[in-house]
This record gives C-alpha cells, sequence and structure tokens, in this order.
C-alpha cells in the first residue's frame, strides 16, 4: 500500500541534508500508489 518517490539525482542533496520538503521540480516519478 506504498508507494516509492524517486528523486531526480541532482535535486537529491537537501534531502540527504534533512530538508523536511521535497518540492516537486525535484520528483523524476513516483511508483506505486502514494
Amino acid at each position: 500500500m506504498s508507494g516509492t518517490v524517486v528523486l531526480k539525482r541532482n535535486r537529491a542533496r537537501p534531502v540527504l541534508q534533512r530538508h523536511p520538503w521535497i518540492f516537486s521540480g525535484a520528483i523524476e516519478r513516483i511508483e506505486g500508489e502514494v
């Protein structure tokens, strides 16, 4: 029942630095149901 959000390679740094938001421009694709 969970899905996966795949980020663009050059947009992953803020998430790795524990930023709480993921902006729509950083998403490469969504797999499954979210």
